[in-house]
């Protein structure tokens, strides 16, 4: 017999198991005395309240659709036109706010490299790119 789990997003924080009722106390109270953030707080309560529910934490790939079949990079032929960056848009999907992380800010927001966070970085293609195509 396979045991029923609820999923993760299904999950509530009043389907706390016993065990993390019992934990819960511990460690909210040593977190509080290292100085966490509320937000850190709150994501790592939720994330061991559905740890220790047994949700399934999986998603299943049938619930991906196919992407089709997509054209061989060797096989796009094309002239490199530096007048249609002025028709360009850049969109950068860079994940979620970094709260399930316990950040208090975007993780865009980050130092990431030599003072540099990943807007910078970002902007900083964006620059390199126009040069190169002027």
């Amino acid at each position: 017999m396979v045991e029923a789990k609820i999923r993760a997003e299904d999950f509530e924080m009043n389907d706390m198991a016993p065990s993390f009722r019992s934990l819960w106390p511990a460690y909210k109270s040593k977190m509080q005395k290292e100085g966490c953030s509320e937000a850190g707080i709150a994501a790592f309560k939720r994330n061991l309240a559905i740890l220790l529910s047994g949700a399934d934490m999986t998603t299943p790939e049938k619930t991906f659709g196919d992407v089709g079949e997509l054209p061989r990079y060797e096989d796009i032929h094309f002239v490199p036109d530096a007048s249609l960056l002025e028709k360009t848009v850049i969109l950068k999907l860079n994940g979620g706010l970094g709260t399930g992380m316990g950040l208090e800010k975007a993780k865009s927001l980050l130092t990431v490299a030599q003072g540099d966070n990943f807007l910078d970085l970002i902007a900083k293609q964006v620059d390199s790119m126009k040069k190169e195509f002027q």
